[in-house]
């Protein structure tokens, strides 16, 4: 099952699923391979800021996904997707547990929500994930749990989850 798919020019693209794999294929999809596998990981979203730079997501412990374990928020490749490393200046002020959905507005904006079973914190880096902010989006009764989000500028987007009565939002 994967979960993501993004590409960052014609040819390069990569895929992640909930098993902690991501791929990529550098020819427009003929052929794929395996970049990184991370047990214990359940990863649901990407996002790009150049075939360089990019996010992967990770639901995190406690998800519907058996024997997810890894704590771990968010994972970062800065050589194409060769190797990735654990994001580790996401403030924990507001306990985010995962993330689901993830976007790249430019080489400077990245946005991401999670998780879709609560709390539901919106992540924002306006300077390439150098640093990060949270903001808990249950604090004023807005949302449940977070599962996707479309930005049209850095400005300007919609977020899509889960109310307080069960209905979508």
């Amino acid at each position: 099952n994967h979960d993501d798919i993004k590409f960052c020019d014609d040819n390069i693209g990569f895929i992640c699923d909930i098993g902690g794999h991501i791929f990529r294929t550098k020819d427009a999809g003929d052929s794929w391979e395996e970049v990184f596998n991370s047990p214990g990981s359940s990863f649901r979203s990407l996002a790009f800021t150049s075939c360089d730079t990019g996010f992967v997501g990770n639901l995190g412990p406690g998800d519907w996904v058996n024997s997810t374990s890894d704590r771990t928020l968010m994972y970062k490749t800065t050589d194409g997707g060769d190797t990735w490393n654990a994001v580790t200046n996401i403030p924990t002020t507001h306990d985010p547990k995962g993330i689901c959905g993830m976007q790249a507005i430019d080489s400077k904006h990245v946005y991401s929500v999670g998780r879709y079973d609560d709390p539901p914190i919106f992540i924002k880096s306006i300077d390439g994930g150098a640093t990060w902010t949270t903001k808990d989006l249950e604090a004023d009764n807005a949302a449940y749990g977070l599962v996707d989000l479309h930005f049209l500028s850095p400005d300007t987007g919609v977020i899509a989850g889960w109310g307080w009565n069960g209905s979508a939002i």
